[in-house]
């Protein structure tokens, strides 16, 4: 074995590097040493009422969501990107810690976290204190809009603008990025939990019927669009009839959903107007030489935020909004597991220069 294998062996055995995505709705962890995403489950956690100890936490938890026994309540720790709940976060971190690298209780851990850019000082120092509180020995903080780009292969170093729209359980972040830096940087508490909250009620106002979260959730993931589709396609789903209070099945359909999901999908196509409006008209041609002006183009991107850290070079080529010293993982950021269900092409081409 040589010295730098030697080295890279030792290194793995006594620390471990992971990045961490701690949003509203999951968590996704990434460690070095795997090179991949190891954990992808909600972030929810089950809690004792009585000894405050974890019962369950990620996809067990959530199967108690509404159903949970006495002496047993569940929590979301996080809302709007935030942590919403210290002790909660902090418990459900270790957990989820615990679970990306069983077995390795006395290795040092150093934690990359992504953290939406328009987080406040006192939100930036909370996610440090449950990282800390959950035994990492080092905390790093990454823009997540910049994570998000990284994560979908598109290079931000070059001469032209991209715009990412990152939409969570609980923000949408919108970024206009070009030469390792933000051009513009804007984010809206509407995301993925306020279309539950809007299928929820329109459902109600419509059919007088009750439906879960969860059953929101499935509909949206069935049959939510932005877009009228080819096809027409339907859904049955169970719920309680308010005026009964007796269980009763509906069917809906895509247009249905789609009339639902109207006022928060407005809500962030205007923010995405917001970027076009507040971005430079200038600052496509300036950005790019005299020859590459024509072909300079903007670019809307919807990426699943990937926990992977951005600083993959020497030490010397750090971007300059990553804390991090080095990188946590080993592979390229357009490499590596995405999350199921979220695609990482464009979203659509928006201008030319």
């Amino acid at each position: 074995m040589s010295t730098a294998s030697f080295k890279q062996f030792w290194s793995n055995l006594v620390t471990s590097d992971l990045a961490i995505d701690l949003g509203t709705a999951s968590v996704l962890v990434h460690t070095r040493q795997a090179g991949r995403i190891v954990v992808y489950e909600p972030s929810i956690v089950a809690l004792n009422t009585e000894t405050h100890e974890v019962e369950a936490v990620g996809d067990e938890a959530k199967q108690l969501l509404g159903r949970a026994p006495q002496g047993v309540h569940t929590v979301r720790p996080m809302k709007d990107g935030m942590i919403f709940e210290v002790d909660a976060a902090e418990k459900m971190l270790a957990a989820f810690i615990s679970k990306a690298r069983p077995h390795r209780t006395f290795a040092r851990t150093r934690i990359v976290v992504s953290i939406p850019p328009m987080a406040h000082q006192v939100a930036r120092r909370a996610m440090k204190q449950v990282c800390y509180d959950a035994k990492a020995s080092e905390v790093f903080l990454v823009d997540q809009t910049m994570v998000a780009a990284m994560g979908a292969g598109i290079a931000i170093n070059e001469k032209r603008g991209c715009m990412i729209v990152d939409i969570g359980g609980g923000t949408t972040d919108v970024a206009v990025i070009s030469f390792n830096g933000k051009v513009f940087s804007d984010s809206i508490a509407i995301a993925g939990d306020e279309m539950d909250e809007a299928i929820n009620q329109y459902i109600f106002e419509k059919y007088n019927v009750l439906i879960s979260s969860t059953a929101a959730e499935e509909v949206k993931w069935g049959l939510g669009s932005a877009c009228p589709s080819q096809t027409t396609r339907t859904m049955t789903i169970s719920g309680r009839d308010q005026f009964e209070g007796l269980p009763r099945t509906i069917t809906l359909n895509e247009e249905e959903i789609r009339e639902a999901l109207a006022e928060p999908i407005n809500a962030i196509v205007d923010l995405v107007r917001k970027a076009l409006h507040d971005t430079p008209t200038w600052w496509n041609a300036a950005s790019a030489s005299p020859a590459e002006a024509p072909k300079s183009r903007a670019w809307m991107c919807a990426s699943a935020r990937r926990p992977t850290c951005p600083a993959t070079g020497p030490r010397t080529l750090r971007r300059p909004w990553c804390e991090a010293p080095r990188c946590c993982s080993t592979t390229s950021p357009s490499s590596g597991g995405s999350r199921s269900g979220n695609s990482q092409a464009t979203f659509g081409q928006a201008l030319r220069g």
